[in-house]
């Protein structure tokens, strides 16, 4: 076979600068005397070097993170998470204003009436499930009625109080 020729870093940098500016490959080998081939893995082993060179995790000491600034970045995410759920409970009340008319922050008003026991089976465990606005349908006229609604944990059954108008 042919004698195995060596070339210099220099020649071989002259021979890609020659191939990246644009000229075909064929012709710049056939200038300096070597395959395609050979052209073809110093172009390869060239930009795979040049990557390596360029690429942005280098060795060296790592700077880490303290634990304060991992702790703050945790608050951080929570007051953001905080900030949207405030912002959709302002949205959600003002929702209910419109709807509704004004509304009572005061659950423990004297003047509220809540069951002390089930009317139907007795138990002592009632929840409060909301307060509803509805017509009242046993007048003449359609009036709106403030209703508390509260649900027997035993039974199921579910309790309207009317609420008086001072409270909202």
């Amino acid at each position: 076979m042919g004698e195995m020729k060596c070339f210099s870093v220099q020649v071989k940098v002259r021979a890609l600068h020659r191939v990246w500016s644009g000229e075909k490959i064929a012709e710049v080998a056939r200038e300096y005397g070597v395959s395609r081939q050979m052209l073809y893995y110093w172009k390869r082993k060239a930009e795979t070097a040049i990557f390596q060179a360029l690429n942005e995790s280098k060795r060296g000491p790592r700077v880490r993170e303290t634990h304060q600034d991992s702790k703050l970045v945790r608050m951080q995410e929570k007051v953001k998470e905080l900030s949207q759920v405030l912002q959709k409970t302002q949205q959600k009340v003002k929702l209910l204003e419109r709807r509704g008319g004004k509304l009572s922050y005061t659950d423990n008003n004297s003047n509220n009436k809540r069951p002390e026991r089930c009317p139907v089976c007795g138990c002592e465990k009632i929840y409060k499930n909301g307060t509803y606005i509805r017509k009242n349908k046993n007048t003449d006229h359609n009036q709106e009625q403030v209703v508390q609604r509260y649900i027997c944990v035993w039974c199921k059954n579910s309790i309207y109080v009317e609420q008086n108008s001072s409270t909202f």
